[in-house]
């Protein structure tokens, strides 16, 4: 289940690089970096992984609505 939750937050993270041919694409980058981030976490920091979860979040969101 680990692997599918992380699969889906590099996808996820993908979509996020195509935003950064836009404006505001500097935020999609650091969307799909933190997205990508949260995935790695998951496996080295599995205790504390929420952290980048949460920034990465509150980033996305914020890629999104100024999309």
């Amino acid at each position: 289940m680990k692997w599918s939750f992380a699969f889906v937050l590099l996808v996820h993270g993908l979509l996020h690089v195509t935003g950064f041919a836009k404006p505001f694409g500097l935020v999609g980058l650091l969307a799909a970096v933190l997205l990508f981030a949260m995935a790695a976490a998951m496996f080295v920091a599995p205790r504390c992984w929420w952290v980048v979860s949460a920034l990465a979040l509150v980033v996305s969101q914020a890629a999104i609505v100024a999309a």
